[in-house]
């Protein structure tokens, strides 16, 4: 499980 940030958007992005 890895969570990728994006600190454009400020967003978490979570794939399993």
């Amino acid at each position: 499980m890895k969570a990728d940030i994006h600190p454009k958007y400020h967003e978490v992005t979570v794939t399993c």
